[in-house]
This record gives C-alpha cells, structure tokens and sequence, in this order.
C-alpha cells in the first residue's frame, strides 16, 4: 500500500480554475445585478428572481464555452443544466432548512456551507453530466 498523496492531472486544475472563475463572475453578476435592480426601484424578491435568472444564464454559458467546452449538442447541454440547477435549488432549500432550523445554525455559517456545497455538487455534476458529450 502507498502514502503517497496522488497528484491531479494539470489540465483538471486548469478546468477548476475555470470552474472557479465562472463561479466568481457569476456571483458578481447576480450581486451587481440585484443590487441595480433594487435601486431601479424593483421589490426585492423581483430583483432577486431577475438577476438570478441572468446569472445563471452567464453561469451556462461561461460553463458551456471556458469550462467545459464540449461536441455535445447545446440544447442537450441546456436540458440537463436546468434539470441540475432544479436539484441544486432542491438541495440547498433541504440544507438550509437542516442547518437553520434543525441544527439552529447561523446564517452565516449557513450560507457558507451551503455555497460550498453546492459548488462541490455542481462541479461533480456539471463535469460528469451536464457538460458531456
């Protein structure tokens, strides 16, 4: 048996870095966005649905095209992005309502873990699944 600690393969650091990348411009995109919209004059959860929306359009395509660039069709890849995004959104109510009202956890906190999580889950199903060919 070894120890030793197995190294990642170069270009699945380069795609993580992507990965983070998109991940970033997309945050900023939805905070950007919702903040404006609030100041337009927009009810907060209007803002919110709104810049959610448009993130997540920017999340497909920066995915679709810097991250995991693919032969898939798009329309496949589109499908199955909106079939994640649905489980995401599931998953991360179900965690949120675990660690706020189960475990009485900060909201802090709670949102970290969440967005961690749901990182973690989208790397793993974006890279083996939605962006596939």
């Amino acid at each position: 048996m070894s120890d030793a600690v197995p190294v990642p393969h170069p270009r699945s650091l380069v795609t993580l870095a992507r990965f983070g990348t998109v991940g970033a411009v997309t945050a900023v995109a939805y905070v950007v966005g919702f903040a404006a919209l609030v100041e337009l004059g927009l009810r907060d959860t209007t803002a919110s649905i709104a810049a959610y929306l448009a993130a997540i359009a920017i999340q497909f395509m920066g995915h679709q095209t810097f991250t995991f660039p693919t032969s898939a069709r798009l329309g496949r890849s589109l499908a199955r992005f909106v079939v994640a995004n649905g489980l995401g959104l599931g998953f991360s109510t179900a965690l949120v309502v675990a660690l706020r009202d189960g475990m009485g956890i900060g909201a802090l906190t709670t949102g970290l873990i969440v967005t961690l999580a749901m990182a973690s889950m989208n790397w793993v199903i974006f890279r083996k699944w939605v962006f596939r060919p």
